[in-house]
């Protein structure tokens, strides 16, 4: 079905409710402090968990083994060597999460300061079609100065709604990101 597909291409949960309007909802919630995003990251990310429990497990064989086995045993060998394993896939994962929490964080900024432009591009837009309207009225200004005016309004209008929903899917995906995942 087309709503089905939709939510899995914008990433919503198949249970929620979308309902699809002509305007966009410009509110823009202003991101969390980036070690809250990172720390959510790094206690809640999948490859995190996997990696901890890998450790744990090679610790405790690791722990078992060196209790009843020499050092130069092979099986000692064997069990430090994938506890050292382990623990590098461990330090590993959490580099790599930090790293996309970083880009991630570094993108909505980004974002955020294209909504800003946007912004300022049409209040610009704005204030030079309400000047060339009263030159029109006035019979200053021919009307297609007028329509070209107005169709800068509009383009500068889309430019900031793009710049919003842009803005808007960079922060759901940092929030996803900061959770189990998927990576951003």
């Amino acid at each position: 079905n087309g709503k089905i597909q939709l939510k899995q291409l914008l990433g919503i949960d198949l249970e929620k409710t979308v309902e699809l309007t002509e305007s966009i909802d410009t509110n823009i919630n202003e991101p969390k402090d980036y070690d809250e995003y990172l720390s959510s990251a790094l206690l809640n990310r999948n490859e995190i968990i996997a990696a901890k429990l890998d450790c744990e497990e090679a610790e405790r064989t690791f722990d078992i083994i060196k209790d009843y086995l020499d050092e130069d045993d092979y099986d000692w060998m064997d069990a430090e060597r994938t506890l050292n394993e382990a623990q590098t896939a461990l330090l590993e994962a959490e580099k790599e999460v930090r790293q996309n929490i970083k880009n991630a964080y570094l993108d909505v900024t980004q974002k955020k300061a294209e909504i800003d432009l946007a912004s300022k591009k049409l209040e610009a837009a704005q204030v030079q079609y309400n000047a060339v309207k009263k030159n029109y009225e006035a019979g200053r200004v021919a009307l297609p100065m007028l329509w070209n005016v107005e169709i800068g309004v509009n383009s500068a209008k889309m430019n900031y709604d793009n710049a919003v929903i842009k803005y808007k899917t960079a922060l759901k995906k940092l929030e996803a990101a900061s959770k189990i995942g998927p990576g951003y």
